[in-house]
């Protein structure tokens, strides 16, 4: 077990399993395109493990910042099909303005996306807001900018943006406030 606080972090597995643990007794496991939430708020003693002694565990976990911190603690996860974000982007996390989604304590909403090759989805960022793609496996233009396995782009001063797979693609994309 180890601590945090005042953090909201978002886990996205994307293969093998995770194992979830904390103190105020929620255990679980999440699986590929399942999404985890904790809001640490004034704290939260947690451990995360892979349950598998022989297959590997590969995820994205993000960090934000909450609007407010001291906030009492939370947890939620949700499993989610590859068909819900497929050739489309498929909204999970917000602010709990979005019915659906998992909620967080900050303005911000994270999307996922599997692309089939020479598909296309497209999205806007309202003036102000910035944007962070990344590619998790796969290859993409955003916006004529092409991006491989691993590659992220930070989106400044875009309002319209476009996102085309070049080849069958795993993707994260996240509409944050300005900072």
């Amino acid at each position: 077990m180890h601590p945090h606080r005042d953090m909201e972090i978002i886990t996205y597995v994307i293969e093998g399993e995770l194992k979830h643990k904390d103190h105020m007794g929620h255990v679980g496991r999440i699986g590929p395109g399942d999404v985890q939430v904790m809001s640490a708020g004034k704290g939260v003693m947690h451990s995360e493990s892979n349950p598998s002694k022989v297959n590997a565990t590969r995820l994205l976990q993000m960090w934000v910042m909450p609007r407010e911190g001291g906030a009492q603690p939370k947890y939620a996860d949700r499993k989610y099909d590859r068909s819900d974000r497929l050739n489309r982007l498929f909204l999970i996390v917000s602010s709990g303005d979005v019915p659906g989604t998992l909620t967080i304590g900050q303005d911000a909403r994270f999307y996922v996306s599997a692309l089939e090759k020479t598909q296309e989805v497209t999205t806007t960022l309202s003036t102000g807001r910035l944007g962070y793609l990344f590619v998790i496996t796969g290859e993409v233009t955003l916006n004529a900018q092409a991006l491989h396995d691993g590659d992220q782009a930070r989106v400044v001063n875009e309002t319209e943006l476009k996102i085309t797979a070049t080849r069958d693609s795993e993707l994260i994309f996240i509409d944050l406030p300005p900072a």
